[in-house]
Parts: C-alpha cells; sequence; structure tokens
C-alpha cells in the first residue's frame, strides 16, 4: 500500500449477541458534520456519530472565529468546537494527557451555541469537511 491512500477511515461495531445492527459510525475531526453525506447516512441508519478527533490535535485553538465566540461565552476556542459538536448530537472524543485539559474539555455542557455561532463555525468548513486541515 502507498503511504498517504487512506484519509478518514469509519468503523461500525455490531454486538453479535444483541440481534442489533452496527452502533457507531466514526468520523475524524473538527469538521462541519451536520448536512453531511455520511453523517446522514449514519443518521438515517440509526448509528450514532463519533468525532474520534475533534479538536484537530489542538490546531482550533489558533482559529480566529472559534476564539471570537469562545471570548463571548468565557470558553476556550477547543470548548467552542466540542460544544459546536455535541450540539449537534455527534459524540466526541478529545484526547489529551493533561488533567487541566480533561477538566476543560468537560465543561462544555453548561452554555449553548446560538444558530448565528453554529452558523459562522459551519461557514469555516471546506468543501470536503474540514475546519481545520
Amino acid at each position: 500500500m502507498r503511504a498517504n491512500l487512506l484519509f478518514t477511515l469509519g468503523a461500525c461495531n455490531k454486538d453479535q449477541n444483541s440481534g442489533n445492527g452496527p452502533a457507531p459510525a466514526q468520523t475524524k475531526k473538527a469538521q462541519k458534520v451536520a448536512g453531511t453525506k455520511t453523517i446522514a447516512a449514519s443518521r438515517k441508519a440509526g448509528l450514532s456519530v463519533t468525532a474520534y478527533s475533534p479538536i484537530a490535535r489542538g490546531k482550533v485553538k489558533r482559529d480566529a472565529v472559534l476564539s471570537r465566540i469562545g471570548k463571548a461565552h468565557g470558553k476556550t476556542a477547543a470548548q467552542i468546537c466540542l460544544r459546536y459538536l455535541v450540539q449537534q448530537d455527534i459524540v466526541v472524543i478529545p484526547k489529551t494527557s493533561r488533567s487541566e485539559r480533561l477538566k476543560e474539555n468537560a465543561t462544555i455542557f453548561d452554555f449553548k451555541l446560538t444558530v448565528a455561532e453554529m452558523k459562522d463555525i459551519a461557514a469555516l468548513a471546506s468543501p470536503h469537511g474540514n475546519i481545520l486541515s
């Protein structure tokens, strides 16, 4: 296999004993996920959607729009990105090895983004869905 041929891998798990269908559909990124074909198809099939790299390995902290929205809520850009996804019923799995970041990542349920803020964040997306490269 040549390098860089695979940029995203989705995974669905089926509990063979439950008789239920697949459970999660995983997608990478800080991304405009609502409305994408993958998300729509997953939801239509009754799958939960999981973002496994939701803060783009820390790159979201450099985004001016996310930082501006964060300042209005007293939150970080990473918290805004996580809230954006959670507010769309996307499960997020942010990676951290620092306890202060773990606490920060968990503090996203005490506010809601406005419709205008959600649109501002969605507008950051590129044609293929990534907000940040």
